[in-house]
């Protein structure tokens, strides 16, 4: 099947020039120890050239950039009404996307943690807004708490603290081999005009990303809270997935957070950025 599957994708993607590159963004990579870290960036220049925002966005377990490009690309239209300029960062974390895979490395989150703040230090980035999905919360808050300089607040989405890697792993599994090819042959019956990003997303996601690092990373780390850190940047807790509306996730999160946003609508991330930078 997964054969049947990547011949379909391959013929289906060179017949209609899909690809899995992020459009209007640059593609860039920085050497760290011999390896490389993938990351992707976008300025948006609004005639403000005095005052100038970051945003980073680091996606969740056996993903990668495009899912963070999914999250941000409805939200483009509106930094660009905002009275000042902007640098948005896709990053592949260690061992997904097109960054780095090795076996002889350590994946835990403070130590991933610490490249991607060697990278953003290397490129003179402060003030910044960082936004994490899913179990890169745990990275983000390592993050702040090695060097809370490089951040001016923190959004978690959905954050994760306690994680189950084979059970990811089942459903990847089942959402990546399994559905999408019944999805494909559905909408080439319908001769359907709808855009598969989301199909082709999944299906490089799980090409691209190893499985057995984003588990690593899991199983070699301990979860971070906001009791660990000993900064004064707002950290913001954004609960999307009804899902995770259950009295044990929520009382896991009362541990850890002062305050707690529930959004169980689609996610108005454009409306957070722009009550973030509106002043």
């Amino acid at each position: 099947m997964h054969i049947i599957i990547n011949c379909m994708y391959i013929f289906y993607n060179s017949k209609n020039n899909l690809n899995y590159y992020i459009n209007n963004f640059n593609e860039k990579q920085f050497k760290i120890n011999n390896t490389y870290i993938t990351y992707y960036e976008k300025n948006i220049i609004n005639n403000y050239s005095n005052r100038t925002k970051n945003v980073i966005l680091l996606h969740g377990p056996f993903e990668s950039s495009l899912n963070s490009y999914n999250l941000i690309n409805k939200s483009l239209e509106t930094l660009t009404n905002l009275k000042c300029n902007f640098n948005i960062f896709l990053i592949d974390l260690p061992g997904h996307g097109k960054s780095f895979k090795i076996n002889n490395f350590d994946y835990s989150f403070r130590n991933v943690s610490s490249y991607i703040n060697y990278l953003l230090e290397n490129l003179n980035i402060t003030d910044t807004l960082l936004i994490c999905s899913n179990f890169s919360s745990s990275i983000g808050l390592n993050m702040i708490s090695l060097n809370d300089k490089i951040f001016s607040q923190i959004i978690l989405i959905d954050p994760i603290f306690n994680y189950n890697p084979t059970w990811e792993n089942s459903k990847l599994f089942i959402k990546n081999k399994l559905l999408l090819l019944s999805s494909f042959i559905i909408l080439n019956i319908n001769k359907s005009s709808l855009n598969l990003s989301n199909y082709t997303t999944l299906y490089f996601n799980n090409k691209n990303s190893s499985n057995k690092y984003a588990s690593k990373m899991i199983n070699e780390s301990s979860p971070i809270s906001t009791l660990d850190i000993r900064s004064n940047i707002p950290i913001f807790a954004i609960i999307n997935r009804k899902s995770y509306f259950n009295s044990t996730y929520i009382a896991n999160l009362s541990n850890r957070f002062a305050s707690i946003i529930f959004l169980p609508h689609i996610f108005p991330l454009e409306d957070i950025i722009d009550s973030r930078f509106k002043n």
